[in-house]
């Protein structure tokens, strides 16, 4: 279970908060990679003490454990968008008009990582 959650969580794990909106702003690709890549560390964190506290042999996330992953979830989408947001014309021109909901049924809903962790439990309720 904790190899299933951690696949997800690399692959959701790309930005993290930034104290204003110029922060997000990336002045070219690499650049914006880069914020990528430094911010990622924070969310990389809070999901390995999560994992951590999961004991190996469940089977089901508890109820707060789902709620705790859906919180680290949700942030994770917040910084992602906030970053792609403010970026939008570092992209290729079809992700440029992707709103936050479409964001997060490509990213979240539609990953055959998440649809196996709902039959554990986790059901997100992403905004």
């Amino acid at each position: 279970m904790k190899k299933l959650i951690c696949v997800l969580a690399l692959g959701l794990c790309s930005v993290s908060s930034f104290a204003a909106e110029s922060a997000l702003k990336a002045h070219s690709q690499q650049e914006l990679e880069q914020k990528l890549e430094q911010s990622t560390q924070k969310h990389d964190a809070e999901m390995q003490a999560f994992l951590n506290s999961i004991d190996p042999k469940a089977t089901q996330f508890t109820s707060q454990q789902s709620q705790h992953f859906c919180k680290i979830t949700q942030g994770l989408i917040n910084d992602m968008y906030a970053v792609l947001d403010q970026n939008r014309e570092l992209l290729v021109e079809e992700d440029r008009k992707v709103t936050k909901q479409e964001f997060i049924t490509q990213a979240v809903y539609e990953a055959p990582d998440y649809q196996s962790l709902q039959k554990m439990g986790v059901n997100c309720k992403l905004k």
